[in-house]
């Protein structure tokens, strides 16, 4: 049976919808982070078009006290306004904070795990290192690289290849979070293969084996993304890489 995405993303738009990100996610409030966590999720409240960030009371620094939510009145229309952010339409309690009224909500919906939704304002955010602004970035419609300061480091056969302090996040949607950073060809041997495909991605996976000889690091292959501009990927044959970093989810 055929499927008309719009009709179906209408019929999505009453049901509490969540998707799990991979980003480091942080607020501040007056100069002072109030928000440090790994652990976000991505909320649609039914109705509303734009999602909010979904976080552990655990990763909160933060005081507030729970109250009754405030009445929604009857709307017509099938979104509800981008301004009331205190309108929920979902059981929960609203969370106050002395001096900004409502800065958060927690939906009373087991598959958050008792996660709070928090309001854009009055907060600054950051994904990873870089500013973000108006409301968390849609993940199905994007592809974000992001300045970051997890360590990346990836070996080949045991040798380091790439490693940084300061890397470039890759997030692409429904792909695996990456990182991208200088890599160290120093006394490897290189070549130029010839293209075989229009359309390339590289895997990340474990040694089999130990080399008893430098692997050759073969490269600079030109490749295209549909969802990107041109590119080169590099390559080593007698082993596959590997991701050493304990912090890339």
């Amino acid at each position: 049976m055929a499927i008309d995405l719009e009709q179906q993303w209408f019929r999505g738009l009453t049901e509490l919808r969540f998707a799990a990100t991979p980003k480091r996610i942080r607020a501040l409030l007056d100069g002072q982070t109030v928000l440090d966590t790994r652990d976000a999720l991505l909320v649609y409240e039914p109705r509303r078009v734009v999602p909010w960030y979904a976080v552990p009371p655990g990763d909160l620094n933060m005081n507030v006290t729970g109250h009754d939510p405030s009445p929604v009145p009857e709307l017509r229309a099938p979104v509800l306004p981008p301004h009331h952010n205190e309108w929920h339409t979902v059981p929960g309690r609203s969370l106050h904070l002395e001096g900004h009224g409502e800065v958060a909500f927690r939906p009373d919906e087991p598959e958050l795990r008792g996660r709070v939704v928090l309001h854009w304002d009055p907060f600054e955010w950051l994904e990873e290192d870089e500013p973000v602004m108006g409301h968390p970035h849609d993940p199905f419609k994007r592809i974000d690289v992001l300045r970051s300061n997890r360590h990346v480091r990836v070996e080949v056969g045991g040798v380091t290849v790439a490693e940084s302090a300061r890397p470039m996040m890759l997030i692409e949607t429904s792909l695996p979070c990456g990182g991208t950073c200088r890599a160290r060809t120093s006394g490897w041997t290189c070549s130029r293969p010839p293209s075989t495909a229009p359309f390339a991605r590289t895997r990340v996976s474990r040694p089999t084996s130990a080399l008893t000889a430098p692997p050759t690091w073969r490269g600079s292959t030109p490749t295209r993304c549909m969802t990107r501009a041109p590119s080169r990927t590099w390559s080593a044959s007698g082993a596959p890489l590997r991701c050493m970093s304990t912090e890339l989810p």
